[in-house]
């Protein structure tokens, strides 16, 4: 085998890989394109993709701006943490059950019922998290990741009506289990980052570097199984990967970068990720 059938090879494997190099757009997608553009004035485009960032930034600063005490001062004196988690909880109820009414247009979630089942769904969530803080320890170690679960079942609970229905729907039931799986990807996310930041974090000195080149391939893992339980919508494959595995993944490799003593291996990264961009 030549060197020029190897490189043939590895181009091959490497243009498969790459989430954003298989997308396609459906012809209503493009029509739908063609009306915005027709229909759609630059001021107005411009003006709405300005605003689209705030609501998401404001809604963070919002929940950082409650101050917080020791956690040796125990879980009492910190109750404001336990407003923070309550919102934090019902900010991603309310979008993972709009991402599944988008997935699934003849779902039963009208805003207001998204609204008011997510409110529950949150204090429900909240006091999982509050009652084994009070039995284990506060901070509760891996708090989010331990509560996943019960967050999962109450997400679910109100939907148990429609998806027994939905099963005995040929049609349906396929866009039903790919919107689950999606979930399952970002419950996937939310375990496998942190539990790979707390690893980087109590390794010594001399295996940070090695261990944070591993980001890369965990990003272009996870890229490719989300990509997978999207197939069902085509035209919006990078979008949804790109608001999941590259968000989180910017997210924990700048926590990397600030706990690592290595100048070279945060430039290492930063030329990594420079790389893979550049060449996809």
């Amino acid at each position: 085998m030549g060197f020029g059938s190897c490189f043939a090879r590895l181009t091959d494997f490497w243009e498969a890989v790459q989430v954003e190099l298989h997308g396609l757009y459906s012809v209503k997608r493009v029509r739908e394109y063609i009306a915005y553009n027709q229909q759609t004035g630059i001021v107005r485009a411009l003006f709405v993709a300005a605003i689209m960032p705030w609501p998401c930034v404001i809604i963070t600063i919002l929940v950082d701006l409650m101050p917080l005490r020791s956690p040796s001062d125990g879980l009492h004196a910190n109750y404001l943490f336990v407003v923070r988690i309550f919102l934090s909880f019902l900010v991603a109820s309310v979008v993972v059950n709009l991402q599944f009414r988008h997935s699934v247009p003849s779902s039963p979630l009208s805003n207001r019922r998204i609204l008011l089942t997510s409110i529950i769904i949150a204090a429900e969530t909240t006091g999982v998290l509050y009652g084994l803080s009070r039995c284990i320890g506060f901070p509760l170690p891996f708090g989010i990741i331990t509560v996943s679960p019960a967050w999962v079942a109450f997400l679910l609970m109100p939907l148990a009506s429609f998806l027994r229905r939905a099963r005995t729907d040929p049609e349906l039931w396929p866009h039903v289990i790919n919107s689950l799986k999606v979930w399952v990807c970002q419950e996937t996310l939310v375990v496998i980052y942190p539990t790979y930041f707390y690893i980087f974090t109590i390794l010594p000195s001399n295996m940070k570097t090695p261990s944070a080149m591993l980001l890369p391939i965990i990003k272009m893992l996870l890229r490719n199984i989300m990509s997978r339980t999207v197939v069902h919508l085509n035209d919006e494959i990078p979008e949804v990967v790109l608001m999941n595995v590259e968000v989180f993944n910017s997210l924990f490799m700048s926590y990397c970068m600030q706990n690592t003593p290595s100048l070279w291996t945060t430039l290492g990264l930063i030329a990594v990720d420079g790389a893979q961009m550049v060449a996809s």
